[in-house]
C-alpha cells in the first residue's frame, strides 16, 4: 500500500533529508494506533522548491513541484497540482529562515528593521499559514492526516531567558499559534481524525545555522539525516490528542 507525502521546501537541508528518510522509512506513520507497527508503506513523495536547481537531480522525491513561499498564487498553483495526484497522507512543512546575506539575527531593538521583519514573518509565518489554507483540502481524512511545520524552541515565550533574535522567535512563535489555532478547526471540522503540530529538530547542520555552529557542542550539532530520522519517529509517536502542540525531535514537549 501506498501513502502519498508533500515536503515543502523539499530541497533543503533538513526538507532533502525527510524525503530521503521518507523514501526507505520502514513503519507507518500511524498516529493513532488502529494498525501494528508491523505494517509496512511505500511512500510517494513530493517535493517542492522555490526554485529547482542542482539538488534537484539529486532528490529522492517522486516529483518536483515550483512553490514559492511569499506567494499566495504561487502556493494555489502548487495545491492545484497535487491535487491531481490524490490525497496526502503527510505534509512536512520544512521551509524557514534566520539570516541571509542581507539580514542578520537582531541581537538588541536598534537592529530592527522593517524590512527584515516583514521578510522574516512572511517566510516562517505567513508563508506556511497560506500553505496550510490550500493545502488542508487535499488531506486524506480518512487515515488521520499529518500537518508537521518544522518550528523552534526558540519561538517558546516561556522558554526565552536569553532575548535577542526577534524576528525569528516573533515568527516561530506566531507559527506556533497557527498550528495551534489550525489544529482546533481542523479537528473539530473533521472529527478529531487530523494532527497538526509544530517540529523543533534540535541544531541542525544547514546553512541556517552555519554561523552559528562553532559555539554548539559537537555532541548538539546534528546532521540533517540523524535530524529527519529522530522528526519521523516522533510523528510516528504521537496521537491526534498531541495535536496543536510543538515536540522536539527526542519526543519531548515543547511549552508554549
Amino acid at each position: 500500500m501506498e501513502k502519498r507525502a508533500v515536503v515543502v521546501g523539499g530541497l533543503g537541508g533538513i526538507g532533502s533529508a525527510i524525503v530521503k528518510q521518507l523514501k526507505s522509512y520502514p513503519s507507518c506513520l500511524n498516529t493513532v494506533h488502529e494498525q501494528s507497527n508491523i505494517c509496512r508503506f511505500s511512500w510517494h513523495v513530493a517535493a517542492t522548491s522555490r526554485q529547482l536547481k542542482q539538488q534537484e537531480s539529486e532528490s529522492l522525491a517522486d516529483e518536483i513541484i515550483p512553490l514559492e513561499l511569499t506567494s499566495e498564487e504561487s502556493i494555489a498553483q502548487a495545491s492545484l497540482h497535487l491535487q491531481r495526484s490524490g490525497k496526502i497522507d503527510l505534509c512536512v512543512v520544512a521551509t524557514g529562515v534566520l539570516q541571509t546575506e542581507q539580514i542578520r539575527a537582531e541581537k538588541c531593538l536598534n537592529d530592527l528593521t522593517e524590512e527584515n521583519l516583514k521578510h522574516v514573518l512572511a517566510v516562517n509565518a505567513v508563508g506556511p499559514a497560506l500553505v496550510l489554507k490550500h493545502f488542508a483540502p487535499l488531506l486524506n481524512y480518512n487515515q488521520t492526516p499529518i500537518m508537521a511545520f518544522i518550528s523552534a524552541r526558540v519561538g517558546s515565550i516561556s522558554d526565552n531567558q536569553l532575548g535577542g533574535w526577534y524576528s525569528y522567535r516573533m515568527s516561530k512563535a506566531a507559527l506556533n499559534m497557527l498550528v495551534r489555532c489550525a489544529n482546533i478547526e481542523l479537528q473539530r471540522r473533521h472529527k478529531h481524525s487530523v494532527m497538526v503540530v509544530g517540529l523543533h529538530p534540535g541544531t541542525v547542520e544547514t546553512p541556517l545555522s552555519a554561523p552559528f555552529a562553532r559555539s554548539i557542542p559537537k555532541d548538539k550539532l546534528f546532521t540533517a539525516d540523524y535530524a529527519a530520522a529522530h522528526l519521523l519517529n516522533c510523528l510516528e509517536h504521537l496521537t491526534a490528542e498531541d495535536g496543536g502542540n510543538c515536540f522536539a525531535y527526542d519526543g519531548s514537549l515543547i511549552e508554549a
